[in-house]
């Protein structure tokens, strides 16, 4: 009976993480871990998360440590996104992720 119940459970609610040049990574680690702390507690997968960058590439934290990631911020894709930026946020061209978040808010996915 658990088998059919799990079976019937509706698909993870999908989170994005834009991960900005420089980004804080206390914010991610901990909205991550939250999501992952929500899955355990409920003893199913109710959340899963992917990280963009702006080229796909690993993306360096303000700590300096490098965070792999999922795609580029053009293949973004999720029912909510969430932008992880920084200091200095200023010192970065957004272009990319700007114009993406333009076309997924367009789509009605919650930034």
């Amino acid at each position: 009976m658990l088998d059919s119940a799990r079976s019937h459970a509706a698909a993870p609610m999908t989170i994005g993480f834009a991960l900005a040049p420089r980004f804080t990574q206390m914010a991610f680690v901990s909205a991550v871990e939250t999501l992952r702390l929500a899955n355990h507690v409920l003893g199913r997968q109710a959340y899963a998360w992917k990280a963009f960058s702006e080229d796909g590439a690993p993306v360096a934290a303000s700590n300096g440590m490098a965070t792999a990631v999922d795609g580029a911020f053009a293949t973004m894709d999720a029912s909510i996104l969430v932008v992880c930026g920084g200091l200095d946020i200023q010192a970065t061209n957004h272009h990319a992720l700007m114009q993406r978040l333009r076309k997924l808010a367009t789509r009605g996915v919650t930034l």
